[in-house]
């Protein structure tokens, strides 16, 4: 039986590392709110990665996870992550933490972005991230 989840934490770096010998023991490096493009001119900003980190729980089964990132103003998808299966296992107390890297973020302009969170192609989370 799946069970769609919960979030219990969606966190955006700058860089994760998986620790070998406990997979859901992720270390987030140098969260970010916000962009600042120090590129010459400053837009389009290219970021080499972005990496979001997400906590799931309250949900069973396996599904298909993927970050997008939607441009504010019209909702049109700019770049997003590789989709993962994540199984959720079945316990519903259990977190399942899922990490996704997101090479080449092209942002066109400056202004608002939402990187959004979705679960079997239902969104479940947004985040505005502000590139200026």
């Amino acid at each position: 039986m799946n069970i769609n989840p919960l979030v219990r934490y969606f966190i955006i770096a700058e860089d994760f590392a998986v620790d070998p010998a406990k997979p859901q023991s992720v270390d987030a490096y140098r969260i970010l709110s916000s962009i600042h493009s120090v590129d010459d001119p400053p837009f389009p900003a290219v970021v080499e990665q972005i990496c979001c980190i997400v906590g799931l729980t309250d949900g069973r089964g396996t599904g298909t996870a993927q970050v997008v990132c939607l441009e504010e103003e019209t909702g049109l998808p700019l770049f997003g992550s590789q989709p993962h299966e994540i199984n959720l296992g079945h316990n519903p107390l259990e977190v399942a933490v899922a990490a996704f890297r997101i090479l080449d973020c092209r942002f066109p302009q400056p202004g608002a972005y939402i990187l959004e969170l979705y679960w079997n192609d239902e969104p479940l989370i947004s985040y505005t991230l502000r590139v200026r």
